[in-house]
């Protein structure tokens, strides 16, 4: 029992800086980073203890966690950044197709006054005035 609160007193004050060391990143991508990092770290350690003791191993190792650590970020990405990234790549789609349209309405107006168009419309005046 002694034992178990000093232990338990250490992993919680490195839970509570592992945590403030993810969230104290700059940037969203590096606080996935370094959230599924020990992940990574767990890897590294894995890989290197079976390629001592089973080398055959080790390789199946290494990319097992590096898979898990993939999925780790995508899931946190899913988690936090999916719903805003699919907004905006909503509002990007919507912005290229007012643009689309617009660009169609102008080549529109820009063929009705072609010259054609013009010397068809200056006929109809002259004939107009002839009579």
């Amino acid at each position: 029992m002694f034992l178990i609160k000093p232990f338990s007193g250490i992993l919680g004050v490195s839970v509570l800086v592992f945590v403030a060391w993810v969230f104290l990143a700059s940037t969203p991508g590096e606080r996935i980073d370094r959230g599924c990092r020990p992940i990574g770290w767990m890897g590294n350690l894995l890989t290197s203890v079976f390629a001592v003791g089973a080398p055959s191993f080790s390789e199946a190792i290494h990319k097992g966690f590096r898979n898990t650590e993939y999925t780790c970020q995508y899931a946190i990405w899913r988690l936090f950044f999916e719903r805003e990234w699919l907004e905006h790549e909503e509002q990007k789609r919507l912005e290229q197709e007012r643009q689309r349209r617009e660009e169609a309405q102008q080549r529109q107006n820009d063929a009705s006054m072609a010259p054609g168009a013009r010397k068809e419309s200056n006929d109809v005046t002259k004939q107009g005035d002839r009579k």
